[in-house]
């Protein structure tokens, strides 16, 4: 990310409420519902950007990116365990590409509406750290401890 960014939202729908309210109000997964209609989009996307660093924002669109058996939560991939301390080593990852719908790498992240929000402000620097070096070593497994 030294000279350019590309951003784009992978649901290309907006929504209010916002879609956590609606699937407790109503019971539907908006975005769950709306995959379809945005797949092929995004992979054309994506497409044009085969060595860009994908990042995504939440559980919700993190459960729709994964192929099913795969791990759905996105304390997974940070390393979260029910007690953590600061001083816990933990194993934070990405989600290879073999693990991923869209058949991309990518780092998930939390959103700012989560409630892992304090979970992520304590330990974006490390997780991110710890990204970083493994996109920068080709045919790396994906896991490190923190």
């Amino acid at each position: 990310m030294q000279e350019n960014v590309y951003a784009t939202n992978a649901c290309k729908n907006f929504f209010f409420p916002r879609p956590n309210a609606i699937k407790r109000r109503d019971k539907v997964d908006v975005i769950a519902r709306s995959w379809n209609q945005w797949r092929e989009l995004l992979l054309l996307e994506l497409a044009r950007f085969p060595d860009a660093i994908v990042c995504t924002l939440g559980q919700p669109i993190l459960r729709l990116l994964l192929k099913p058996g795969q791990p759905r939560n996105l304390g997974h991939y940070w390393g979260m365990t029910e007690y953590y301390t600061r001083h816990q080593s933990r194993r934070f990852r990405c989600v290879e590409a073999e693990a991923s719908s869209i058949g991309r790498r990518f780092v998930p992240l939390y959103h700012l509406y989560s409630t892992g929000v304090q979970y992520f402000r304590t330990f974006r620097r490390d997780y991110l750290s710890v990204v970083r070096g493994q996109w920068s070593v080709a045919g790396r497994s994906g896991e490190s401890d923190g």
